[in-house]
Order: C-alpha cells, then structure tokens, then sequence
C-alpha cells in the first residue's frame, strides 16, 4: 500500500480527471495535473479489461505500488496521477514494468 503522502483521494482525483493531461504507452494510459498540494501523489487503476484474473491485475497493482513508493523519478512537485492499466501490462515482467514507468514519467518531465 502507498504511504498515506502518496495516495490521491477521491476529491482530488475527481478534479484531476476534469483536467487531466494524457500519456500512453503500450501496457498504461497516465493522466495527469500538477496541483498545489506539495509531493507527487498516485491512483493505480486495473478493471477487468486489462485482465480477466484478479491475480494478474492484483500483482501489476503491487508491482506498480512498490515502484512509485522507492522511485519517484524526480517529478515535480504537485504532480498527481492515475496510472491506468491495459491488457497489454498484465504480460510485463517487473523490469519491464520499471523501464515503462520510467518512460513514462520521462515524457511527463519533457513536456
């Protein structure tokens, strides 16, 4: 589970999706906004779409949990997220998990 400082509540999540940039990738869809509230804040999102087992969603969603918690990829401050998860990321291993990731926020700090 995220720390407390990492979630992003149902408030604010409703706001950013009103006003949500977009980034896909092959295996994620990332919205996102910088607001004002201080540190990167995430919501990881799995439906069945992107698996028909729970246990594949289920281990992306730790997986994903675990490398926003230790890498927070030097995002601005104010930056909040929803990582959405596609069929395609329930065959990622977690290497390939990070380096998508790591692509992913890479776009978000060059725009």
């Amino acid at each position: 589970m995220l720390p407390k400082t990492l979630r992003l509540v149902s408030p604010d999540l409703h706001a950013l999706l009103s006003h949500a940039k977009r980034i896909s990738l092959p295996g994620f869809l990332l919205l996102y906004t910088i607001t004002d509230v201080p540190g990167p804040r995430f919501a990881i999102w799995a439906g069945k779409k992107a698996s028909k087992s729970a246990v594949k969603r289920n281990r992306n969603k730790r997986i994903l949990r675990e490398l926003l918690r230790t890498n927070t990829w030097n995002l601005p401050k104010g930056f909040a997220g929803v990582l959405v998860c596609t069929a395609d990321s329930s065959f990622l291993s977690k290497n390939a998990l990070k380096t998508t990731l790591a692509t992913l926020f890479s776009r978000v700090l060059h725009q």
